[in-house]
């Protein structure tokens, strides 16, 4: 393998270890996942979203909410036909945390720039 072709694992052991530094704060919203990533087309945040517990209503994708803390304290419910391990389920919601960059105040800027939103 060509030195080039290597993925800097320094960077994704920064960000696992951020999200693991997270303090959980209970949340009033739950995280809804109705079909795996690689079924999911053209985005992927078509497939997994925050859900409010009162009403069930969709607050967002998740990869836009703005809270990691947040994220970190929902309830994740998983439609009943969609099989997914455990892993799997983990590395999923690890990219759609870190869609859109590696650190909460990276993302929520990266959102900001690419939706034009204050």
């Amino acid at each position: 393998m060509f030195q080039n072709e290597l993925l800097d694992n320094d960077g994704g052991k920064k960000i696992y270890y951020g999200i693991q530094s997270l303090n959980v704060k209970p949340s009033d919203y739950y995280i809804l996942l109705v079909c795996r990533w690689e079924r999911c087309s053209p985005m992927i945040d078509m497939n997994c979203s925050v859900y409010s517990k009162t009403d069930c209503q969709l607050v967002c994708p998740m990869a836009e909410y703005p809270s990691w803390e947040g994220i970190i304290g929902m309830e994740i419910v998983i439609d009943e036909d969609v099989s997914i391990t455990s892993k799997e389920l983990t590395a999923g919601l690890l990219w759609e945390i870190t869609y859109y960059g590696g650190t909460e105040e990276m993302s929520n800027e990266n959102r900001k720039q690419i939706f034009n939103r204050n």
